[in-house]
């Protein structure tokens, strides 16, 4: 018996359709999971360029997490981080990068932000369990010191969400 062309059609659309739901990559699939945490850190500050316009300066500081939730993700967490701010008059804006590395020795890369009073940071790359790890979060200052001529301590608070491909 030969399938009319509707049939064919019909099982050909199936046949893809089935093909295309076992491609779907697994992160897709993926639940985000929250993230609550403090972090403190101290490290040093240098001034690069500064008059009374513009200051510019590089931070480069090392630091610890604790989760403040019952799942203890990021906890006991280490941290090194590197930044460069600039401020313009009242603005101050700043960029950087920070490597935190967990208990087991697996690291996630994030890119940090700091701009209108609003500290974000976004997940991008991560190796052993955080391998393909993305997410962001956002962070508010608790308490923050210089402490002269150039070394800087501070607590700050971040939350956000992760999300690991296939878990």
């Amino acid at each position: 018996m030969i399938p009319s062309t509707v049939s064919r059609i019909a099982a050909a659309f199936v046949a893809k359709a089935a093909l295309l739901l076992c491609l779907v990559p697994t992160a897709s699939l993926a639940q985000a999971q929250q993230y609550d945490f403090t972090s403190c850190h101290s490290g040093a500050v240098k001034v690069l360029f500064a008059d009374k316009d513009v200051t510019v300066r590089s931070a480069e500081g090392w630091g610890i997490v604790m989760s403040n939730q019952a799942n203890k993700p990021f906890d006991n967490a280490t941290f090194h981080v590197v930044t460069t701010i600039r401020t313009v008059g009242k603005e101050t804006s700043e960029v950087g990068y920070y490597k935190l590395m967990d208990s087991d020795g697996d690291f996630i890369l994030a890119e940090v932000s700091r701009g209108d009073g609003q500290h974000t940071s976004r997940f991008f790359h991560g190796t052993g369990k955080w391998k393909g790890i993305t997410g962001s979060g956002r962070s508010e200052r608790i308490v923050f010191r210089m402490v002269p001529p150039d070394w800087a301590a501070a607590c700050s608070r971040t939350v956000g969400t992760f999300v690991l491909p296939g878990r």
